[in-house]
């Protein structure tokens, strides 16, 4: 149960990510005078779905996408509000509004993630003493708190952590001084740090700290965190188109589940962890100028607003239908080869 319980989660996590991408779309286009159609969660046959205004809203059977289409059919083209016959920075807006959206949601998510789980750093404070080592034959107990060495103070933090390591692998000749906090007490023990494979120790495990982010750091985190990763996940992108490497490891939406059904299990920093990535990594793909995706809808619009007219509408829709086939065969043959690698294992 909890097995089925993880990918319904999963399943809700992936949807919101849809979710957040249409709705991109969909309020861009709300805001630029654009007449929406339909906004759908999911494709397939309607699970559930309710009319408000002009505007039908679904929720299909396969939560593997969605879709916002817009008016500007052949029945309907002549609306004024018709996609077809707004400008074109209007049809940009909103085309390149649900790939920004989903940066929004994956910039969120680093910024939760910062502010509730934060990071670990190591101070030292002594959690474990090793049976039999240096520091259990000088006296050294869990809980005790290293201040100094040979009279050096160490600092609450990683630094002083590092630091304390460097002293001990200096003059491994000469027994150390640690001065320590007890409780309420204060006091100094000698002991020789014994040679190892790893170099000289005294047998002791160092804890660590949970420092989790204030609001203005967290949000200043969160820009650095998205800058960060759009940098790696470019320099992916690009070389998956160029030498091939990582398409091997690539999947679709069936891997994506079962990582993140995986994920849900291991906590929530691994969910955000994940909800930020897949995010990222599925607006940035978006932008990609493919036909069928927003990047392909992109370009022709670039192209249309250079010449100070549109493409043809038989060729735009003959390249958009080329585009969507391609895409569905694409979609096939990574579900195909998630499903072989979830059988295999």
């Amino acid at each position: 149960m909890a097995t089925i319980g993880n990918f319904l989660i999963a399943l809700l996590l992936f949807g919101l990510m849809v979710f957040v991408h249409e709705l991109g779309h969909f309020l861009a286009a709300r805001a630029t005078g654009i007449g929406v159609k339909e906004f759908s969660i999911g494709f397939g046959p309607a699970l559930a779905g309710f009319r408000r205004g002009d505007t039908r809203y679904a929720l299909r059977l396969i939560p593997m996408g969605g879709f916002c289409r817009f008016f500007g059919d052949e029945e309907d083209r002549d609306r004024p509000d018709a996609y077809d016959r707004q400008k074109v920075w209007k049809r940009m807006i909103t085309t390149v509004s649900g790939p920004l959206m989903n940066g929004v949601l994956a910039y969120l998510a680093i910024v939760v993630f910062l502010m509730a789980v934060g990071y670990a750093y190591n101070v030292p404070r002594v959690e474990q003493v090793a049976p039999g080592s240096a520091a259990e034959t000088a006296g050294v107990l869990p809980g005790d708190v290293v201040c100094a060495v040979d009279g050096e103070e160490i600092s609450w933090d990683t630094t002083g952590v590092r630091r304390l390591i460097q002293r001990l692998q200096e003059d491994p000749g000469s027994p150390k001084v640690l001065d320590l906090r007890r409780g309420g007490q204060q006091l100094s023990l000698a002991l020789q740090p014994e040679k190892t494979e790893s170099g000289y120790q005294i047998g002791v495990l160092l804890g660590a700290e949970q420092y989790r982010y204030p609001l203005g750091e967290a949000l200043h985190g969160g820009l650095m965190g998205i800058k960060n990763m759009l940098v790696l996940m470019v320099d992916a992108i690009a070389k998956m188109f160029t030498t091939g490497e990582g398409l091997e490891e690539t999947g679709g939406p069936v891997m994506i589940l079962s990582v993140m059904t995986q994920s849900v299990s291991q906590g929530m920093d691994m969910v955000l962890n994940l909800v930020v990535i897949i995010s990222l990594n599925l607006g940035l793909i978006n932008l990609l100028p493919l036909p069928a995706l927003d990047g392909g809808h992109l370009v022709l619009q670039l192209i249309e607003w250079i010449r100070g007219k549109p493409i043809s509408r038989k060729y735009a829709l003959a390249i958009q239908i080329v585009g969507f086939s391609l895409l569905m065969a694409l979609f096939l043959v990574l579900t195909f080869r998630d499903v072989g690698r979830l059988i295999t294992g």
